[in-house]
């Protein structure tokens, strides 16, 4: 009975204790994809509302539900975008993306408050969509270019 209880007390000891409770590894782990999701949501959170904004107040456009759905599904791609970047650890990709987005919205708000005799709407998305690409482009050029290098510096 006594090596019964010993082999008991030896299981919990080894496996459950081990499995429960010493996991700082994977907890941070979790911690941090969580962060990442977070981040990912505040972008498409702002990137829907402030083309609501952009659309509905400052043009005056009445928004029907489809345009509501595009809006939505735009944002949302926008922040997996997002996420990818920062999942897959391309810190300078994903602030240089984060970057150009914000950029590209300033611009975007720009053109709908100048008077261009009704080419605003086009104007400004287009350059919304020259920064955002551009930020995504170049982020992803910059990275490439530090991957390299940092690979370059371990081997020497």
């Amino acid at each position: 009975m006594h090596m019964i209880k010993y082999k008991c007390e030896w299981y919990i000891k080894n496996n459950i204790q081990n499995s429960l409770f010493n996991r700082p590894k994977e907890i941070n782990k979790m911690a941090k994809n969580k962060n990442i999701i977070i981040q990912s949501v505040i972008i498409s959170v702002v990137t829907f509302i402030s083309f609501y904004f952009m659309i509905a107040v400052l043009l005056d456009n009445e928004l029907i539900a489809d345009n509501i759905l595009a809006m939505s599904i735009y944002s949302l791609l926008v922040g997996l975008v997002a996420f990818a970047m920062a999942y897959y650890k391309l810190r300078i990709a994903f602030y240089l993306f984060v970057l150009g987005h914000f950029i590209g919205m300033g611009f975007m708000a720009y053109a709908y408050f100048s008077d261009v005799s009704g080419w605003e709407e086009i104007i400004g998305f287009l350059s919304y969509m020259v920064f955002l690409v551009g930020g995504l482009v170049l982020g992803l050029i910059v990275q490439v270019i530090y991957y390299f290098y940092s690979i370059s510096k371990k081997t020497d």
